[in-house]
């Protein structure tokens, strides 16, 4: 009569370790849809199914036993070990659209407040200030998101930085048209030129300055308007002088022209384009010359 092999205690272990790794294996799955197997390489002691979400990818890690060292050192492996299984969530990776994913480091070693804010600027400008994220920076530059706080004390603070000194830029170039000894219609053609040869230089700053300041809480935002009063009085100077000399003429409204100027001059940022086919002293030129037909005086 043959003999019927009886189950070892070690082997039904084995066994029910298997099936309860299985079921856990199996529930995760449930719980984490569209996933599809993936080896993760070259670490051998890891199995990974990649579920994609909007924001996430959560990866099943199944941890296994390491049995006796091989000869190359790597190790034989048997089955998962019981309780191994877990589910890990990683920031999303666009791979199909080709975009890697940012090395990053705890520390922000070779990353500057400068670094950060050309980020900020690039992103605010693509997808506006509100949708962005402290991770969405982190990432941009190659840190973690706790890593910032060494450079910025929040994303606000970074964007009344760049709106501060974008406005800052503009003054620095009229200031000096302002204290020439030129004619009031001359000074407002230097003026817009100097204007757009700051727009060509930074673009995508003087989006944000412009058109994403209202994001500010009340009290930064106060702030950005008193630079960019200051900004506004320059061009007033020129006006008042022009009236004062009857170069322009007096319309009674003074503030009035100012607005428009500088409504003018803030919109550019929408439809000028360094690349296109006339030079910012060429628009410059022709911005000049409608803003003056309404200024001059007719005499």
């Amino acid at each position: 009569m043959p003999k019927t092999a009886i189950p070892t205690s070690a082997g039904l272990t084995a066994a029910s370790d298997m099936a309860a790794s299985a079921a856990s294996e199996a529930r995760l799955r449930r719980s984490a849809p569209e996933c599809r197997p993936k080896r993760v390489m070259p670490v051998p002691t890891m199995n990974t199914v990649v579920c994609p979400t909007p924001a996430y990818k959560h990866t099943l890690v199944r941890d296994t036993v390491r049995a006796r060292p091989a000869a190359h050192g790597m190790g034989h492996f048997t089955h998962p070990a019981p309780g191994s299984i877990r589910l890990v969530a990683q920031p999303h990776v666009n791979e199909e659209a080709g975009v890697p994913r940012q090395k990053t480091t705890a520390r922000g070693e070779g990353v500057s407040r400068e670094r950060i804010r050309d980020a900020a600027i690039r992103l605010f400008g693509e997808r506006g200030y509100p949708v962005i994220g402290m991770r969405d920076l982190s990432e941009a530059v190659g840190i973690l998101p706790g890593s910032l706080y060494a450079h910025i004390s929040s994303k606000e603070d970074l964007l009344l930085d760049i709106v501060e000194s974008g406005i800052t830029a503009f003054i620095d170039v009229i200031q000096p048209v302002v204290d020439s000894d030129l004619p009031a219609d001359q000074k407002m053609r230097e003026a817009i030129r100097a204007h757009l040869d700051v727009l060509a230089q930074q673009v995508e700053q003087t989006r944000v300055t412009f058109h994403q300041w209202q994001y500010l809480g009340a009290e930064n935002r106060a702030k950005a308007v008193e630079v960019r009063q200051k900004y506004e009085d320059l061009i007033v100077q020129i006006i008042d002088e022009g009236v004062a000399s009857k170069i322009f003429r007096d319309s009674g409204h003074h503030r009035l022209p100012v607005l428009m100027i500088a409504g003018i001059l803030g919109s550019a940022t929408e439809w000028y384009r360094p690349e296109g086919r006339n030079s910012a002293q060429e628009m410059a030129d022709a911005i000049a010359d409608q803003v003056l037909l309404g200024l001059q005086s007719a005499t």
